[in-house]
């Protein structure tokens, strides 16, 4: 049960509150680190003076330390080895980190000063060790051990002896040492006990069917704030150490996790998505209205947080994404970056007269529809809604866009002038609408959704009656053909795995194209003799395949053992197949493939980030796409304006 490694594939972000609204939090932020690594776990050491955070650069974790506004960053641990997991000592000289020893196969716990020198083991047991908590005196880390074949808790000295063991509990255990150190907090698998410091029988503190964990004591040691799930929802309460009648602190129809108690424990900081995404939230220990620290759209989630020991701050990591286009040569040569900023740009396409590169822009929630010249340029935003506009495509002509938008509550199909403008809404009906595809001649739209309980719609670009071509059944990757006599689409088969079909534009019988193997479809193939295809099958996790639509065998194009081929496009001649490959370290990158020799090009090497969605220039001569980054920066502030004085005890 290894967990040295830690994938982050989103952008992380470290940060402290600063002066934060309930509304508008990250954008007080301050900026403290900068770069493409990524950064997360921030601590602020014991007087404040110090920021520590763990940091990812090349193959390794590791940790570093700086000055509390980030200046003079520096390594403190090897840059041979992961190191993670650490813990501040109690004043602050010391901190105690898990490191792999490479040649034992081990994960031990080691001890540094906090400038960096000294480093010494603690444990050299067999198994895996994972420091939890420093002893409040400095003389001891209590921590977790597999060298049993169970996590059990553990302590040892720091100046050095044999460790001692402390439960023999089935299942995974976690624990803090209490501020005064007479006891010990232990969490095993949903129950939340306590127990002396020097061992003994655990005493349960809250009985209950429910799921109890994340459990923490107050700075004064009499109260103990938990997270019960009850049938699927997470609550933030409250206990006496000694145990008794609970008191909810925080709850919500959304989850509320992880609560923090502040130096001072008069309040919790906690993790929610009421509003529908995670972000901190802060309430009074007591209970009382809860007040939002961030509001970030953008955002995956949230990471540890802590607070500064004058409790004017909080540390927090945050996981974003960040996604912006670029475009490469399809001969090979440096890629050259279109978009930036701090917003998503999504789903690229090339304009047929290959001059501009449409897409939709997300932003703090809002989605808008904009385009950029083909080989960059100033940004010009086509739609500015309260809604949000989706999956532009533009129209065979050039002249129009088609696209998705929630004006109307849920996402519907609307067209629009290229130049931006009114949008025409398609079809007036209450389901979700996706996908929306223009035919070939650019008199009709198609759309897959909810509608008539999922389906396959189409509808004249001007707007009319809607056809339903398949109803009552999930539908996705909708593609028409060149000629516009028929659309491939997504389905799923009799065996319950995916299958592609193809289905007469005018109505008709669908008819299944792939019925021995598990694949969607991509799209169709220049001249219309073959529908693109990602099969799945026993021995990879993703390759490209030809279907043709006569009925003849499937011919593989891209099927590497043990990777994963997800999206492709044909070029416009259809002799070449741009597509992306998890083959190096597990990232998405680009390659195009000649059809007739079967050689590939390698065209980008991303090693903070991965490609995504290629699509080609009319010409064929480049490719546009969309890069997800994943990096990690560090932020510092205050959130002592957002809060009001608590409430007295």
């Amino acid at each position: 049960m290894t967990r040295a490694r830690l994938t982050i594939s989103a952008l992380s972000t470290i940060s402290i509150l600063a002066g934060c609204s309930t509304t508008k939090g990250p954008e007080t932020l301050q900026r403290v680190t900068s770069g493409t690594d990524q950064d997360w776990n921030a601590q602020i050491s014991p007087d404040g003076a110090h920021l520590s955070f763990s940091r990812s650069v090349g193959p390794h974790q590791m940790i570093f330390i700086s000055d509390a506004d980030g200046g003079n960053p520096h390594l403190l641990t090897s840059d041979t080895t992961d190191s993670f997991g650490y813990l501040w000592s109690p004043n602050g000289s010391e901190i105690v980190y898990s490191t792999v020893t490479a040649s034992a196969g081990v994960i031990d716990l080691w001890v540094v000063r906090a400038d960096g020198s000294e480093a010494r083991p603690l444990t050299t047991m067999a198994g895996e060790e994972y420091a939890q908590d420093w002893s409040p005196d400095g003389s001891q880390v209590l921590f977790i051990s597999t060298a049993g074949g169970s996590d059990d808790l553990w302590t040892v000295s720091t100046s050095g002896g044999a460790p001692k063991k402390l439960t023999s509990m089935p299942g995974h255990e976690s624990g803090r040492w209490s501020p005064d150190g007479s006891r010990i907090l232990v969490i095993n698998d949903g129950n939340v006990y306590t127990m002396a410091a020097e061992g003994g029988e655990p005493t349960s503190l809250v009985a209950t069917p429910y799921f109890e964990g994340e459990a923490t004591w107050s700075p004064d040691g009499r109260l103990i704030a938990y997270v019960r799930n009850t049938e699927g929802n997470a609550d933030v309460l409250v206990v006496s150490a000694d145990g008794g009648e609970s008191k909810v602190i925080a709850d919500d129809p959304e989850d509320d996790q992880s609560p923090r108690w502040s130096p001072d424990g008069r309040w919790l900081v906690f993790k929610s998505r009421r509003g529908g995404q995670e972000d901190l939230w802060v309430v009074p220990s007591t209970g009382g209205q809860a007040v939002r620290l961030t509001n970030d759209r953008n955002q995956e989630g949230m990471g540890e947080r802590v607070w500064s020991p004058d409790g004017s701050r909080v540390v927090y990591t945050s996981f974003t994404n960040r996604t912006h286009l670029w475009q490469v040569d399809a001969s090979g040569g440096t890629p050259v970056q279109l978009t930036d900023g701090e917003g998503d740009e999504i789903s690229p396409s090339v304009s047929p007269d290959g001059r501009s590169v449409l897409f939709h822009r997300w932003i703090a929630g809002n989605s808008d529809v904009a385009v950029v010249p083909f080989g960059g340029g100033e940004v010009r935003q086509l739609t500015d809604y309260p809604s949000s506009e989706t999956w532009p495509v533009w129209s065979p002509d050039g002249a129009r866009i088609a696209l998705t938008s929630s004006l109307h509550d849920n996402f519907q199909a609307y067209v629009m002038p290229a130049t931006g403008g009114e949008m025409l809404r398609l079809h007036n009906d209450s389901s979700e609408t996706y996908g929306v595809r223009w035919s070939p001649d650019g008199s009709r739209v198609a759309f897959f959704g909810e509608r008539a309980g999922g389906g396959l719609f189409v509808v004249p670009a001007d707007g009319g009656s809607v056809q339903a071509l398949v109803s009552g059944i999930s539908v996705g990757n909708v593609a028409w053909s060149p000629s516009g006599t028929q659309l491939s689409y997504s389905s799923t088969g009799e065996d319950g795995n995916s299958k592609v079909f193809v289905i007469p534009a005018a109505g008709g019988s669908p008819r299944l194209l792939t019925p021995a193997s598990y694949q969607w479809g991509l799209g169709w193939s220049p001249d219309g003799t073959s529908v693109l295809g990602v099969q799945f099958g026993p021995e990879n996790l993703g390759g490209i395949v030809s279907n043709p639509v006569d009925g003849s065998p499937v011919r593989v194009l891209v099927d590497e053992p043990g990777t994963w081929e997800n999206i492709a496009a044909y070029s416009p001649d259809g002799l070449r197949l741009a597509y992306i490959t998890d083959k190096h370290e597990g990232r998405g990158e680009l390659y195009v493939l000649d059809l007739t020799s079967g050689v590939p090009l390698r065209l980008t090497t991303t090693p903070e980030g991965e490609e995504w969605a290629p699509a080609w220039s009319p010409d064929g001569s480049t490719i546009v796409y969309q890069v997800n980054e994943g990096n990690g920066d560090v932020f510092v502030g205050n959130v002592s304006a957002v809060l009001a004085p608590a409430p007295p005890e």
